[in-house]
């Protein structure tokens, strides 16, 4: 059995892909707070939404561009990625197992897709047939090497963390996170899929998927925890890199994410995970939220596009 020398910490979160770059920063020793996580990585300030609330939306979205902004963080992300509609899966999947084994012995903490749940686990060890890892809540699992991607999504990705890097300054930080949140919002076409809404599209799918009564019941309680989650920590990595500046030069997009989060917050106080069946008051209430939620981050894309050119 092979294992990572030190314990792997993990902070339960709603956005999976966050908590394992959160306790990747952590067992690195970076000292990032979570907010400080998701506004680097880009995570923040993004939305991803497919047109009836599905519980894919949150994870079904190209994370390449969030593992680049990764770097700024002060490490890199080694790994890989494959379906089982491969013809070499078998193989691919025997390459994986050693992959991650080769990159526990040197000290570099892995995380991997649909362990358990659809969602991403960090891996702290591995044995001779299984992957060690922590469940969402940071309970000690195990799974089997050949059955990671067997599941009915099928896919295997896994990524590993190079820490021979070095923290970006707030400024570049800043600038790379607000340049990939601008070029998201645009739905670009290599990292949102088809079907699938991102920036203000994604605020008025939503908003009609409530007022036509075709939004998934799970789906929307799960996408509005995950996005009031990322937007309100968004707004808190804003103010410590306000702190940091000692200048007002981000009051305006502070404000503007104040309103998002506050909007957001209140959508996902109306639907909790498992929540009671919506009724018409409460579709009314959450589309006027994220109608004004809509309108801050319009105001801020707008922000975020002059603050490339004064940063």
């Amino acid at each position: 059995m092979k294992t990572l020398k030190n314990k792997v910490t993990i902070q339960p979160l709603w956005t999976s892909y966050i908590q394992c770059l959160k306790a990747v920063a952590d067992y690195l020793e970076l000292g990032h707070s979570t907010a400080w996580i998701f506004g680097a990585s880009g995570h923040g300030f993004i939305m991803n939404l497919h047109p009836e609330l599905c519980p894919s939306g949150p994870t079904a979205f190209v994370h390449t561009p969030i593992d680049v902004l990764a770097q700024n963080l002060g490490f890199s992300l080694l790994g890989t990625e494959f379906s089982k509609a491969n013809p070499d899966f078998r193989t691919k999947q025997k390459q994986a197992f050693d992959m991650v084994r080769l990159a526990i012995e040197n000290e570099m903490p892995t995380f991997a897709w649909e362990l358990d749940v659809p969602e991403y686990c960090m891996i702290y060890g591995t044995d001779a047939e299984n992957y060690l890892f922590y469940d969402l809540k940071g309970k000690p699992m195990k799974k089997p090497w050949e059955t990671l991607g067997e599941s009915e999504i099928g896919m295997v990705s896994i990524k590993s963390a190079n820490p021979e890097g070095k923290k970006a300054d707030i400024i570049k930080t800043l600038k790379d996170s607000f340049a990939f949140a601008l070029e998201f919002s645009k739905g670009n076409k290599e990292w949102v899929f088809p079907g699938y809404h991102s920036g203000l599209k994604a605020y008025t799918a939503w908003i009609d998927a409530l007022q036509e009564g075709k939004a998934n019941h799970f789906g929307l309680g799960y996408n509005s925890q995950v996005w009031a989650e990322g937007k309100s920590h968004a707004c808190e990595f804003l103010r410590e890199a306000k702190a940091g500046l000692k200048t007002k030069v981000l009051d305006n997009l502070i404000e503007h994410y104040d309103v998002i989060s506050w909007s957001m917050q209140k959508v996902a106080a109306l639907f909790p995970l498992g929540g009671a069946d919506f009724d018409a008051e409460k579709t009314d209430t959450a589309a006027d939220a994220l109608f004004l939620a809509k309108e801050a981050e319009k105001s801020a894309l707008a922000e975020m596009k002059l603050l490339l050119s004064q940063l």
